[in-house]
């Protein structure tokens, strides 16, 4: 993951007072890398699967791999007020400090979410280059010992002359290199690593809960079998939003009567079912006196004829 800077003037920002847009945005902020994009990048809505009609202009953004709810899920918010927090930072702000994207923080795009000014913030601090180089040359010439004094190979120098800048340098550039090694490991075991694509996040978001056991990696298996026989994720997504319905209109959630996701998404294709909910009694009560009335409307037009 990469490293990001959090600029200091968003205390006095219109974010800072949307608590839960704020902890959204700092939860994307911590989980996005930089990405450059050659060409407009079209926003899609944040509830529905159609684009906005706005789109980004070609630059480098911080992007985040991830559906809304893995964002609302990590930033510890409920997913009501999370969905209406992204809509509100996918929104143009006449109210906003920044013009730029006409106040838009962050919008939803094709494979994830897109923080529209990140890089702005990320290069704001244009001294490190200049403070590393200072200590890479510190460090060529001198030898720091323990007894408080510098003895170099061309000047003598004391402790107490190293500026706090250098100090800060040393700090930095020490960051610097511990993160080079951590994010080398990283991206080497996440190559490793099979991703979940978005489409299985969200649907993992709404599946209903079951008693017992539910092991997603063979529901994800099952859910890649299906896209290779033909189905689609919209199908299987469709189908979970049906199910979830049936399961809560029936008392079913929270039990072990909840379809395993494997089962749900296997061979037998339970996802294309229409889960129909079963009929209440005033609903079969009503039927029947309809039936009765149109049964006596007939015979009074026979009787008529």
């Amino acid at each position: 993951m990469a490293y990001v800077k959090l600029d200091c003037g968003i205390l006095d920002s219109t974010l800072w007072i949307d608590r839960e847009s704020r902890e959204l945005f700092i939860t994307a902020l911590l989980m996005a890398e930089p990405r450059e994009y050659d060409k407009p990048i079209p926003q899609w809505d944040v509830s529905r699967l159609h684009l906005t009609g706005w789109e980004a202009p070609p630059g480098w953004y911080g992007f985040v791999a991830a559906a809304g709810v893995g964002i609302i899920r990590r930033a510890g918010l409920d997913i009501d007020p999370g969905i209406a927090a992204l809509e509100r930072l996918g929104s143009a702000e006449n109210d906003s400090r920044n013009p730029d994207f006409e106040g838009r923080r962050l919008i939803r795009i094709d494979g994830g979410y897109l923080i529209l000014n990140y890089m702005r913030y990320r290069d704001k601090d244009h001294t490190a280059a200049e403070r590393q180089r200072r200590l890479r040359e510190r460090r060529k010439n001198t030898n720091v010992t323990r007894d408080d004094v510098t003895v170099t190979r061309d000047v003598t120098l004391h402790i107490c002359d190293v500026t706090h800048a250098d100090a800060d340098a040393d700090a930095d550039a020490d960051a610097d290199a511990d993160a080079d090694v951590k994010t080398k490991i990283k991206n080497t075991t996440a190559a490793k690593r099979p991703t979940e694509p978005i489409e299985f996040t969200d649907i993992k978001a709404i599946y209903p809960k079951r008693s017992g056991g539910n092991p997603w990696s063979k529901a994800l298996k099952a859910c890649l079998a299906r896209l290779r026989d033909g189905s689609t994720w919209n199908e299987m997504t469709e189908g979970v939003r049906r199910y979830q319905v049936y399961c809560r209109e029936t008392g079913k959630i929270g039990t072990e009567y909840v379809l395993q996701a494997a089962t749900f998404f296997g061979p037998d294709r339970r996802f294309l079912e229409p889960f129909d909910l079963p009929a209440t009694k005033a609903e079969v009560l009503r039927d029947s006196n309809i039936d009765v009335s149109q049964r006596w409307l007939e015979d009074q037009k026979n009787a008529a004829h």
